[in-house]
């Protein structure tokens, strides 16, 4: 006997625990963690995780320099401390400050970067950040595509009922196509 409104996956979920409880069988019980120990493992979680990130960065820095053929200032001695940190912040922020309003200026970037940067709130940064994630716009049909690639167009993947309807994002913008 099938309840109105269950679908697919739940149904089944919902029949195998019927058939359990129906054997006699009793369902294990499930500890949920209280707020502080949920609290406690997440601080846990994100001093691996920057520990992790940090060490990862560290491997990396050395072959980005030698990518680049770049060598410490003799006055830094040695790396990891603060002057070749200091060095490399100065570095890394100057090098890219630098290479992204270049990049603006590429052919294949230009004029779309100049006229996104009419709009209020939307710099170069932004506009080049926008234009190289997007790359060849020329393979996309329509606007909607476009918005499918970032994650704006929602769809929907469920086993219920078909019925079901998330809505629109957003109905601000253009009509679509």
């Amino acid at each position: 006997m099938r309840q109105s409104g269950v679908g697919g996956d739940a149904q089944k979920i919902l029949d195998l625990v019927r058939d359990h409880v129906l054997a006699g069988a009793s369902l294990p019980t499930v500890w949920v963690p209280g707020k502080e120990t949920r609290d406690d493992r997440e601080v846990v979680r994100q001093r691996i995780t920057v520990a992790d990130k940090r060490c990862k960065v560290k491997t990396q820095i050395p072959s980005l320099l030698k990518r680049f053929d770049l060598r410490k200032p003799q006055e830094v001695k040695s790396a990891w401390n603060n002057a070749f940190d200091s060095w490399l912040r100065q570095l890394a922020v100057g090098t890219l400050d630098k290479a992204i309003p270049e990049l603006a200026h590429e052919a294949r970037y230009e004029s779309a970067e100049r006229e996104q940067t009419q709009e209020a709130g939307v710099g170069v940064l932004t506009s080049v950040a926008f234009l190289s994630e997007l790359g060849d716009v020329t393979r996309f049909r329509n606007r909607r595509q476009i918005a499918a690639y970032w994650g704006l167009a929602h769809s929907c993947f469920e086993s219920g009922n078909s019925d079901d309807r998330k809505g629109h994002i957003t109905r601000q913008g253009p009509s679509p196509i």
